[in-house]
């Protein structure tokens, strides 16, 4: 399993998921359009963007693998404004 913070809250999920999926697991909703579950991922609409500490900029929650120790929030100042 790998472990990341989200919004504070510590989430394992397996390792190869998405942020998305670690966010849908932690009860936390993050706004989407062209994602879904049962079809490939395009992160092509951008409403799913987080922030995530040392990235230069927003990434897709729907295209972002998880990694060990990860930090990601969806509520600063940088993901909102995104």
């Amino acid at each position: 399993m790998v472990e990341i913070e989200l919004d504070g809250q510590k989430v394992e999920v397996p390792p190869g998921s998405m942020v998305m999926h670690a966010a849908e697991k932690a009860g936390t909703y993050i706004p989407h359009f062209c994602y879904h579950k049962k079809l490939s991922i395009a992160a092509n609409c951008r409403m799913c963007l987080v922030d995530v500490e040392k990235a230069p900029k927003p990434m897709p929650a729907c295209a972002t693998p998880v990694t060990m120790g990860m930090i990601v929030r969806t509520k600063s100042d940088k993901a909102v404004k995104a």
